[in-house]
Order: structure tokens, then C-alpha cells, then sequence
């Protein structure tokens, strides 16, 4: 687990967005 100094809002849409870049690249690979 790693602390972040931002609000969680903040927080949040960083690791959703890492989520779903990496569901991205997923599919990539999968090709």
C-alpha cells in the first residue's frame, strides 16, 4: 500500500484511471 498527499477524490480518479489504462493495455496485449 503506498499513501498519497491528495484528496481522496483526487486519489481515486489516479488509481481508476491507472485501472483502466491497464485494462487497456490488457486488451492490447491480448491481440
Amino acid at each position: 500500500m503506498f499513501k498519497i498527499s491528495f484528496p481522496p477524490s483526487v486519489q481515486f480518479f489516479s488509481i481508476e484511471t491507472l485501472y483502466k489504462q491497464t485494462i487497456h493495455l490488457d486488451h492490447l496485449f491480448e491481440r
